[in-house]
């Protein structure tokens, strides 16, 4: 009996040394580009991790075996947890996804946490404390496992995405630790966000400026090296909370600028970066953007426009300044910055509007005359009583009607049949106040549908010179 276990220990031993060393020599064949395609076969059997790892390689992504060596590498992997996670969001299979990208997350992998926090940044654009604050802290946590990774792929991505939360969050003390990251590197995008943050004032010196920045003195140049003049009668300052909010309005700025009546009437200034807590703006998505920076500011600033990037709201211009989200257009932009040289929206204005609440037929801006319903004994009469009026009637020819006929007399209103000239034609200004309000085309403007163009009427010098109807340059 003792001799029968002593030679089944010595088998098993045998055996034992005997797998090992083929293990090892498959892994060696395997590593080096030497093997068979039995032995990878052979070697994926054994669950040898280079095998595995071939194997992988050789096979369609998303087939059968590929998913089965998958599984049992991510166990100890992020990166093929991160793949099984995408491969699942591609097929829609969302719990499997949920799975594989959390598994992926705690694993480390740089490619799952970037996509964690190109997230969370989409998300702090709507979030509100105590959420904002629980999204921003785990994405920075993630963060900060990444960029310990200097070696992967994604390094670079999510050194990005922490200077990009670090900024829109005005967090002084994690950005002050990024910032050498882009002073000491060879990566040519690093170095160029390094030069956007001095571009956007969001330096200075070596730390993130949070303060107040002064308007005053500034040169008064447009953006991306269009030449301007140093003074301008219209220049526009632009703040911003975050770098990407920053990034694209620059390339926004510089289309709105490529138009000639655009780069005609307003300077723009290089953007700057303003701290989303210095701003205090509102944050409510479905209401009115109105920010409470703008008295600190008004003691350092000469005469000039300011403008206000924030997450979501709707866009609107108060008494010379500006606001609009990063969700907004060129075209909205054009939009708002028309109110600021005294042009009124044509569409309808809300219904306590008080522009639409006239006697007697007035210019409320430069392209809307409003009318109490006068009666005219002719054109001719009308014409005399209105030249002073209104504000385009240079524009309209001798043979182009201001009015038309009707019962009680000649009422305002040019003839549809002249639609195509300039004259006095219907618009939706006070429409809610029942009040009628006229436009000098027949056809939408960007006044009432942005992506609508701006009539040449409108852009002529007999409007565009008009500056009683400009909002204050500097009053707030």
């Amino acid at each position: 009996m003792l001799v029968r276990f002593t030679l089944l220990t010595c088998l098993s031993l045998l055996l034992s040394t005997s797998s090992f060393r083929l293990q090892s020599y498959l892994n060696q064949q395997i590593q080096s580009n030497h093997f068979t395609a039995s032995q990878l076969a052979f070697a994926v059997s054994l669950n040898i991790k280079s095998g595995q790892y071939k194997m992988l390689e050789r096979l369609q992504k998303g087939s059968r075996q590929w998913l089965a060596i998958a599984r049992d590498l991510a166990k100890t992997d992020g990166n093929i947890s991160w793949q099984l996670a995408v491969l699942a969001k591609q097929k829609d299979e969302q719990r499997d996804h949920q799975f594989w990208f959390k598994q992926a997350l705690e694993q480390g992998s740089i490619m799952a946490i970037n996509a964690y926090a190109e997230d969370a940044i989409e998300q702090l654009a709507f979030a509100a404390p105590p959420r904002s604050n629980q999204l921003y802290q785990q994405a920075k946590s993630y963060l900060n496992l990444a960029i310990e990774q200097s070696d992967r792929d994604g390094f670079v991505q999510s050194v990005t995405l922490s200077v990009e939360l670090a900024v829109g969050n005005g967090d002084s003390t994690w950005f002050a630790g990024l910032l050498p990251l882009l002073k000491a590197t060879d990566k040519p995008e690093l170095r160029a966000l390094y030069a956007q943050l001095s571009d956007f004032s969001i330096i200075k010196g070596d730390t993130l400026n949070l303060q107040a920045l002064p308007i005053k003195n500034q040169q008064y140049s447009a953006i991306e090296g269009i030449e301007r003049p140093n003074q301008c009668a219209y220049p526009i300052q632009f703040f911003a909370g975050d770098l990407r909010h920053l990034q694209n309005l620059n390339q926004k700025l510089n289309r709105i600028n490529h138009q000639a009546f655009f780069s005609e009437h307003f300077c723009f200034l290089p953007p700057k970066y303003l701290a989303h807590q210095q701003m205090q703006c509102d944050h409510q998505a479905t209401g009115r953007i109105d920010c409470k920076v703008e008295k600190p500011l008004q003691k350092h600033r000469e005469a000039g426009f300011m403008g206000f990037v924030t997450n979501p709201g709707n866009a609107n211009v108060n008494n010379g300044t500006l606001f609009i989200d990063d969700f907004d257009s060129a075209q909205v932009i054009e939009h708002e910055l028309l109110h600021l040289i005294g042009y009124i929206d044509e569409y309808p204005l809300p219904k306590q509007h008080s522009a639409c609440l006239q006697n007697d037929t007035v210019a409320i801006a430069k392209n809307i005359v409003v009318d109490n319903q006068s009666v005219f004994s002719g054109d001719m009469d009308a014409r005399q009583q209105l030249k002073d009026v209104i504000p385009w009637f240079s524009l309209i020819k001798e043979q182009t009607p201001i009015t038309h006929k009707t019962d009680k007399g000649y009422v305002l209103g040019t003839p549809k049949a002249y639609r195509q000239e300039v004259g006095v034609f219907l618009a939706n200004t006070c429409q809610r106040q029942k009040q009628n309000a006229f436009k000098a085309v027949f056809q939408p403007t960007k006044l009432e549908y942005f992506e609508a163009d701006l009539p040449t009427s409108y852009q002529h010098k007999t409007l565009s010179e008009l500056e009683k109807f400009h909002m204050p340059l500097s009053a707030l």
